[in-house]
């Protein structure tokens, strides 16, 4: 997402602005808040079938060491650590962020659209939610004092709280690497958002780019080797990656629309993004990373954005936004079989598609 595609409050210091659809990615020194009241749409199937048994997460390579996420962002990555990424995971929950009170909190559902959760609870903004590669923890931005966020992470039922940065600036949109050592999000300089990544336990804040753009919606690709974002080319939004050690910078989309918002396939070969199509709609789109043109996912007069790839592969989470109302979809990576998985009076945005957890 990862952007949001609705309007809405964005708070800097004491006061608000209320930002058009097409800048929702500029924040600045804000957390996010909504006036919107939702509506209700009717309910999809159930459709059991989305939920479909592979193989579990296994974070150590066949030595039983754990992989180190920064030194395989400078290597070759080995054939028996690519068997053991997200390839090939069980699909587990969805977590998201909705509104209560104008203000954001993690909820988690199934893909079915069962067994919704509450998470966060209080009157903290908790916004842009993460799993953990192995399912059982989530990073997410929490605003304490209306002004400034932080990097946090918690248990997969919300408990056992943990803060991961300590600063005064805004720190948003975390994303972890694939062996779960560390976390990129994007960092506000005073100026404007660059891609930061940290170490989970809070120590070795590394800062990856350095321009006069926002960078922001940063996800690390599965073998771990490059991390994807967005950012303005000075006349819209595409797409790049970049080695986790701030080298090797590469753009991915180059058109005259935004494109926003990336999330890797679990083979590391694709990215789904949101994109702006010729009609002026937001659409999801596919694309392979070693060339080629893009693909559209959806085909509605809504508009789409924050897609999440689901660990098996065979489906994308998202969100739609049509007359005030946001609700969280699923449909196949071909197209079809589009799922309604949320359907509430809250505005509901931002999907992030976890495994199945064995914890």
């Amino acid at each position: 997402m990862k952007r949001s595609t609705f309007c809405s409050d964005f708070r800097r210091g004491d006061r608000y602005l209320v930002l058009p659809v097409r800048q929702m990615t500029l924040m600045r020194r804000s957390m996010l808040v909504t006036a919107a009241a939702v509506g209700s749409l009717a309910a999809g199937s159930t459709g059991a079938a989305l939920e479909s048994d592979v193989s579990s997460l296994d974070r150590t390579n066949r030595s039983g060491s754990v992989v180190d996420d920064l030194a395989v962002g400078s290597a070759t990555v080995p054939a028996s650590v690519q068997s053991e990424v997200r390839s090939r995971q069980p699909n587990g929950r969805i977590v998201y962020q909705a509104y209560v009170n104008r203000v954001p909190e993690i909820y988690a559902i199934r893909p079915n659209g069962s067994g919704r959760q509450r998470l966060t609870h209080s009157t903290i903004y908790s916004n842009s939610p993460a799993w953990a590669p192995a399912g059982h923890r989530i990073a997410f931005s929490r605003n304490d004092d209306g002004h400034d966020g932080e990097i946090v992470t918690m248990k997969a039922d919300g408990s056992g709280l943990e803060q991961i940065t300590h600063n005064s600036n805004l720190d948003i949109y975390p994303a972890w690497s694939p062996f779960g050592r560390r976390i990129v999000y994007a960092c506000w300089d005073g100026n404007d958002f660059e891609i930061c990544t940290i170490k989970r336990d809070g120590t070795e804040r590394r800062r990856l780019t350095h321009n006069t753009v926002d960078d922001n919606h940063a996800e690390w690709s599965p073998t771990g080797n490059r991390i994807a974002f967005d950012a303005s080319d000075g006349s819209d939004q595409e797409i790049y990656t970049i080695r986790p050690n701030g080298e090797g910078k590469r753009q991915v989309t180059e058109n005259t629309t935004d494109d926003f918002g990336p999330s890797y396939s679990p083979s590391g070969e694709r990215i789904a993004y949101g994109g702006v199509h010729r009609t002026g709609g937001d659409e999801i789109f596919v694309k392979r990373l070693d060339g080629g043109d893009r693909r559209r996912v959806t085909y509605n007069a809504r508009d789409t954005g924050a897609p999440s790839w689901s660990p098996n592969g065979k489906r994308i989470a998202y969100m739609e936004y049509f007359a005030n109302q946001s609700d969280i979809y699923t449909i196949k990576v071909s197209g079809g079989g589009r799922h309604r998985v949320t359907n509430t009076r809250q505005i509901e945005d931002l999907p992030d598609w976890g495994v199945r957890s064995t914890r």
